[in-house]
């Protein structure tokens, strides 16, 4: 035969249905990856958080978005963008606060018997803060062990179909 190259397929039926389930393994392999990669960027993101009262940190979450032919892990600030986005990136300039009442319970170093109410007039106010980079900062630092662990879960799902 001119068309016959001595080739003998076994096991071909196997091998079809390897491919057939070779995308939903790779899928669940990185979407458990990316789900705890996500959840470990949380943990570092909130920990680089600059504290003074705890309110940003507890506004640091993460979601995932699991698609068909994609995953997504995102780490975000669900509060105050905009005191986020000024520590993040730092903030100079002058920044207007409108009047508003201050209950003051001493004057200067003396105490008072007890509190007081008093309004505090508009007045515009400097700021120089000074960048943290406590969200740009945790990705920079984990971005090796990130892209690591994504080829890992790709590798370890090639040579589970292969065996």
């Amino acid at each position: 035969m001119a068309g016959d190259l001595g080739v003998v397929v076994s096991g071909d039926r196997n091998v079809s249905i390897k491919f057939d389930e070779f995308p939903q393994k790779l899928h669940r392999q990185l979407l458990a990856r990316i789900v705890a990669l996500t959840n470990a960027l949380a943990a570092r993101v909130r920990g680089a958080v600059p504290v003074l009262t705890g309110k940003l940190q507890g506004e640091i979450g993460s979601r995932i978005y699991d698609k068909e032919d994609r995953i997504v892990g995102v780490v975000e600030v669900t509060g105050d963008y905009a005191k986020a986005g000024a520590l993040e990136y730092g903030a100079q300039g002058t920044s207007q606060v409108g009047s508003h009442s201050l209950q003051l319970d001493h004057v200067f170093y003396t105490k008072l018997n007890g509190p007081i109410a008093v309004m505090v007039a508009a007045h515009s106010r400097q700021m120089n803060l000074v960048a943290t980079r406590f969200m740009r900062g945790s990705e920079a630092d984990m971005r090796v062990e990130i892209t690591a662990g994504l080829k890992e879960a790709v590798t370890e799902t090639v040579t589970d179909t292969n065996s």
